[in-house]
């Protein structure tokens, strides 16, 4: 069953758009696993979750799809250490934030460019 938001996120992609699928690399596993822990340090009570292809270890879009899960009141509380982390949110929305873009850290915090796409979403908790 899908969410308001997920829906509405489906009925805005248009009919024509078209995917690239890429084949599983495993050093994304790493990745993602350097993102959480880097999460953990800042906020350990925040439950982070990497989900989508890459976790399970198939063929994707080349990205990452990593969420951490908080009450919507507390969005406030974990967002200016995330930013610091992810740079400036894409959105932000009643029931989740959400980083989509090719800005993520380098271990100290400094926003930089790299090749690997991080989707980091900041949802209410299921």
């Amino acid at each position: 069953m899908l969410t308001k938001d997920q829906k509405r996120y489906l009925e805005k992609i248009p009919a024509s758009k078209r995917v690239k699928i890429y084949l599983f690399d495993k050093k994304v596993q790493k990745i993602a696993e350097n993102i959480i822990q880097s999460v953990k340090e800042i906020y350990p009570d925040l439950k982070v979750v990497y989900m989508g292809a890459s976790a399970l270890g198939i063929a994707g879009q080349k990205d990452l799809d990593i969420y951490a899960f908080s009450e919507p009141k507390d969005f406030n509380k974990y967002l200016p250490r995330l930013t610091k982390l992810f740079c400036k949110p894409k959105s932000k929305h009643e029931t989740f934030i959400e980083w989509n873009t090719d800005i993520v850290f380098d271990g100290d915090g400094v926003c930089e460019h790299r090749r690997r796409h991080v989707r980091f979403i900041n949802a209410a908790v299921p």
